[in-house]
């Protein structure tokens, strides 16, 4: 059987940040995570802790390879990330915004959410 466990928070709900953005600078993603964390905010982000998709960990293909039902499962996947967020963090460290993560941010704009940057778009 499983036990049901329920714990009383004091105080408001955190805010929650979803982070987006390219991931090849893992780093970034790390700093921006425990920088919020820090921060009091719950952080949703992508990855099992190595910041690619588990498909090109798991077999070493890079994301623009993967199958594309795969692919499409992923973005729906972070859409709800987004969905769920208070609001978005671009971990941008170059200041770069490709196509995927400019989806991400309209995606995010349309329902409301505010996005800030870790660099200012250029």
């Amino acid at each position: 059987m499983t036990e049901t466990l329920t714990v009383q928070f004091q105080g408001p709900r955190p805010k929650i940040v979803a982070l987006i953005g390219p991931t090849q600078n893992t780093n970034a993603f790390v700093r921006a995570h425990r920088k919020h964390t820090l921060e009091g905010c719950i952080v949703v982000s992508i990855g099992g802790g190595s910041l690619r998709s588990d498909y090109d960990v798991e077999t070493g293909m890079p994301v623009k390879t993967q199958p594309e039902e795969l692919g499409a499962k992923l973005i729906e996947l972070q859409r709800r990330r987004i969905e769920l967020a208070d609001e978005v963090y671009v971990v941008n460290q170059t200041g770069r915004v490709g196509e995927g993560t400019q989806a991400e941010i309209d995606y995010a704009t349309s329902l409301g959410k505010p996005v800030h940057y870790l660099e200012e778009p250029t």
